[in-house]
């Protein structure tokens, strides 16, 4: 079990307890503030010898532990500049602090490849070039060199030529076509996305396609293809058009195991290379849809 402390014993004396710690650990005022320490403690001056109990987050700030503890993880293929995992639902695509260990960056740990957390290392999403929601599954790419991840990220939505998504809905799919709507973060924290039909927010754009019908559960097999990128698009503009996810209670949809929407194929052009991986491996979806027959014609 990984300790969320470290103690320090300190030889020398700082103006204040602030002071030393940030001197000691290179943390910024706002990462110290967010620790919680009392705002009296952190403004005297310390004793030399005295001890401390310092937040392992604030302490190794920035990097990330090397363990893994989600579900299991594959490397579904790789090119000189570019490698791509399947993500297992309900991890995290990157931490936020260093203890946190159920994200895709830790999985490359588990994978062996570890290497790929030494570039863009001043920032928490390392080589990842894109995200995906905690509930969704699918394909995630990370860039193999600072090159490769700059090309990409300095024009990811020029550079990412195909963005597939598979979804299941409750209901018979009737909305078939290419939808634009305008997203707003609401509620605490911007946890879910306000939908509206015409204004001067992010705008949404993407284009849904039924691929089956269940008539036995009531349920739709869609494609969707995401030609902007925006947090919980996919899950809010189906929700706006009648159709949330199966699972995806946030926006009204029908408790299930899992919420259903993976992120099936995505297409990258750059570093004078297509790169083009598809993730077959759909958890639990076929429960209700025969995919094998689905890739095939996919």
């Amino acid at each position: 079990m990984l300790s969320h402390e470290v103690e320090y014993c300190v030889l020398d004396e700082f103006p204040s307890r602030d002071e030393g710690i940030r001197f000691l650990t290179g943390c910024s005022g706002s990462q110290l503030k967010k620790a919680g320490f009392p705002k009296k403690w952190l403004e005297q001056k310390n004793r030399k010898g005295e001890t401390w109990r310092l937040p392992l987050d604030l302490v190794n700030h920035g990097k990330i532990v090397p363990e893994y503890d989600g579900p299991l993880s594959h490397i579904i293929c790789e090119s000189e500049n570019f490698l791509a995992i399947h993500k297992p639902p309900y991890i995290h695509s990157h931490p936020q602090r260093y203890t946190d260990s159920n994200t895709a960056l830790n999985a490359l740990y588990a994978l062996g490849r570890g290497e790929l957390l030494d570039i863009n290392s001043a920032h928490y999403d390392r080589s990842l070039l894109f995200r995906l929601d905690f509930e969704t599954s699918g394909v995630l790419i990370f860039a193999k060199s600072e090159k490769a991840y700059q090309s990409v990220r300095e024009d990811f939505n020029s550079k990412a030529k195909e963005k597939f998504y598979l979804a299941i809905v409750n209901g018979k799919f009737d909305k078939a076509g290419e939808h634009t709507h305008y997203l707003k973060a609401s509620g605490v924290g911007g946890e879910r996305q306000k939908v509206f039909e015409t204004g001067s927010d992010q705008m949404a754009h993407l284009s849904v396609e039924l691929i089956t019908y269940s008539e036995k559960d009531n349920l739709s097999l869609l494609k969707v293809g995401l030609k902007t990128g925006l947090r919980h698009q996919i899950r809010a503009q189906l929700a706006h058009l009648g159709f949330p996810l199966l699972g995806d209670e946030l926006y009204g949809g029908e408790k299930s195991e899992r919420l259903y929407l993976h992120a099936y194929q995505y297409t990258l052009t750059a570093m004078n290379e297509t790169f083009s991986v598809r993730d077959s491996q759909a958890d639990l979806f076929d429960r209700f849809f025969d995919l094998h027959s689905t890739f095939k014609v996919l």
